[in-house]
């Protein structure tokens, strides 16, 4: 905000007491004015920083050496680098979620670009153990101030058992879902059933995985799984929040027409069914 003063000419006018009403109302108006400047500039001020938290999903605590940067770049042109606005930097954070605030100088910013914050942890040794893998808009074209910032794991910590390391730690693993119940609901064109399993809701810990069967006699055998993030040390704890999801298996011409079979799904004998 600007308070724009109009220079003019007053003409001096004197009281019966010999006062000069110009001079008054002149310094009246120049506090007036140097009121609103103040104002404004206060308000200026308050919106000079971006403030937020990082954090990440996996169950691992920083070091004392661990350290925080956080930037805020210029991301309008992609086919540019990414100019560097300002930088905040926090030595031994503690854990997540780790707070930050990052001022800038609004006069450096171009209210028609686009601003970006981006966060790296690093870890002993110069690691490189979180970055961010999402974009985080901030200040301009109706973005926020405040950014709840979410970081994923760029390189794992070092693993004592030798078991993990950069060539297998991200190498998602199939399992078969906890099944609860398994349901034929279709017959035509051709049988249908509905295997109820329980799947994580937390992010990073689920891929789509495959349904299979095998006939053996007056037996279905159903096989319901997912991809899931290896079982490593500092794995995301997948399932603290889990919800019931029904699978899809479709069977063709598998079945006999008239046939009793019993369903076993992961294990799990979920009754039997006549197929019409």
């Amino acid at each position: 905000m600007r308070t724009r003063i109009k220079n003019h000419r007053t003409k001096d006018y004197r009281t019966s007491k010999g006062y000069r009403t110009s001079g008054v109302l002149g310094a009246v108006g120049i506090l007036i004015a140097l009121l609103l400047g103040s104002a404004c500039q206060g308000s200026l001020d308050s919106g000079k920083s971006v403030q937020g938290t990082v954090n990440y999903l996996e169950n691992l605590e920083l070091t004392d050496d661990a350290v925080l940067r956080v930037s805020l770049r210029d991301t309008s042109y992609a086919d540019a680098s990414a100019e560097l606005i300002a930088e905040k930097t926090i030595t031994n954070p503690g854990q997540v979620p780790i707070k930050f605030k990052i001022d800038y100088d609004p006069g450096a910013l171009d209210p028609n670009n686009t601003y970006s914050i981006s966060a790296r942890i690093i870890e002993t040794g110069d690691r490189l153990a979180f970055i961010n893998d999402t974009a985080y808009d901030v200040i301009t074209r109706g973005n926020p101030s405040r950014v709840n910032m979410l970081v994923v794991m760029a390189t794992p910590p070092p693993d004592p058992t030798g078991q993990w390391n950069e060539s297998n730690w991200q190498t998602w693993v199939e399992a078969e879902v906890p099944v609860l119940g398994a349901e034929m609901v279709e017959f035509h064109p051709e049988p249908i059933l509905l295997v109820e399993h329980l799947q994580s809701t937390m992010d990073g810990c689920v891929r789509r995985g495959n349904q299979t069967f095998e006939v053996r006699g007056s037996d279905i055998f159903v096989s319901v799984t997912l991809q899931q993030p290896p079982p490593t040390p500092w794995a995301i704890p997948c399932d603290d929040e889990v919800i019931t999801v029904e699978e899809i298996v479709r069977f063709g011409d598998s079945l006999v027409s008239g046939e009793t079979y019993r369903v076993i799904a992961n294990g799990v004998d979920t009754g039997t069914v006549t197929i019409p």
